[in-house]
C-alpha cells in the first residue's frame, strides 16, 4: 500500500514539474550529464511506468508521466549537445584570438626591429 503511494505521489510530482525546466522532472542539476540523466530516468520510470498500476484513472495519469519523463530526457540530450557545441565553438574562437594576438605582436616586433635597424643606419650615415 505504502509502495502504491508513492508511485501515484511520483507520477503527481512529475505531472506537476514544469516541462520547460526538464531538469526539475528528473531532479537533476540543470547542467546534468548524459549519465546522471539516464539513471534519474530509470529511477523515475521503474516508479511511474504504467505497467505498474492497475486502476484504469491512475494507469492514464502514469502514461502522461512517464511519456513526461522521456521527453525531459530527450530535451536535456538536446541540451547537452547544444552545450558542447557552444563550447566547441567558444574554444575555436578562443584559438583564433590567440592566434590573432601572437601575429600582432610578431608584427609590432618585426616594426620594432625594422625601427631599430633604421636608426642604427641613420646614425651610421650621420658618423660618416
Amino acid at each position: 500500500m505504502a509502495e502504491n503511494r508513492k508511485k501515484i505521489e511520483k507520477v503527481q510530482q512529475v505531472l506537476d514539474a514544469d516541462e520547460e525546466a526538464p531538469w526539475t522532472i528528473l531532479g537533476v542539476n540543470r547542467n546534468a550529464g548524459k549519465d546522471e540523466v539516464n539513471r534519474a530516468r530509470k529511477k523515475i520510470c521503474l516508479l511511474v511506468h504504467p505497467d505498474k498500476f492497475q486502476d484504469e484513472q491512475e494507469k492514464l495519469r502514469a502514461n502522461q508521466a512517464f511519456q513526461k519523463v522521456q521527453d525531459a530526457c530527450e530535451k536535456m540530450d538536446k541540451g547537452a549537445e547544444e552545450r558542447q557545441r557552444e563550447e566547441r565553438a567558444r574554444q575555436a574562437e578562443e584559438r583564433e584570438r590567440e592566434v590573432a594576438r601572437k601575429a600582432q605582436e610578431e608584427r609590432e616586433l618585426a616594426e620594432r626591429e625594422r625601427a631599430r635597424r633604421q636608426a642604427e643606419e641613420d646614425k651610421r650615415r650621420a658618423e660618416e
